[in-house]
């Protein structure tokens, strides 16, 4: 299961994934990913040195959204962006939108961790 580290609002790793070992978490690249998956591998963490990623991916901004002014995660190097909504101080609902597929998002619940791994 991945997540989303949020450290500012210019400073977000989008897409994180747990290690091999489950003890820690590692950034991925969107970009490298996709290309990763288009090989029909699913397997983020055995082929960690395939899509990791040391720098951020994305940055935070405020957006509206089907009339609702919420949050935006917008990716570095791909035409997703994520709208973001917070349902409580836990748990944010995101719509996930591609070009091509702007009346078809994919949604996701994110949950927040007790504490980074």
């Amino acid at each position: 299961m991945g997540g989303v580290g949020f450290v500012d609002s210019e400073t977000v790793d989008p897409l994180l994934y747990p290690d091999t070992d489950g003890t820690g978490v590692f950034a991925a690249d969107l970009v490298s990913l996709l290309a990763l998956f288009d090989t029909g591998s699913r397997d983020v963490s055995a082929r960690r040195r395939d899509v990791e990623t040391m720098t951020p991916n994305g940055r935070v901004r405020s957006i509206e959204y089907r009339g609702v002014v919420s949050s935006a995660l917008i990716y570095d190097r791909a035409p997703v962006i994520d709208y973001l909504l917070a349902v409580d101080r836990d748990t944010i609902v995101a719509a996930v939108e591609r070009r091509g597929m702007v009346d078809r998002p994919v949604y996701a619940l994110l949950r927040r961790c007790a504490e980074p791994r």
